[in-house]
């Protein structure tokens, strides 16, 4: 499994604590347009979001800010169960 992530400075407790496969910080200016690409390809508009794929690069989970499911928690709890 491969957890993407897009963050902004305000979440990057995220990044510390999930450890993702591929990050992109939105306050920095090399990143910005990849975390940009990565929230629009799965019509994320809120930060942070992140997508769980699998090896083959289907979508498995996606997690929004827009529904308050990106958050540590839910997504350890759906690594662990899956």
């Amino acid at each position: 499994m491969i957890l993407k992530l897009a963050y902004n400075n305000a979440s990057s407790n995220l990044v510390k604590e999930l450890n993702p496969t591929e990050a992109y910080n939105e306050d920095v200016f090399k990143e910005r347009k990849d975390a940009f690409a990565l929230k629009g390809s799965w019509g994320a508009k809120l930060t942070p979001f992140a997508i769980l794929v699998d090896d083959s690069g289907k979508a498995v989970k996606g997690f929004y800010s827009e529904v308050k499911e990106c958050t540590v928690e839910n997504i350890k709890r759906y690594m662990n169960n899956e």
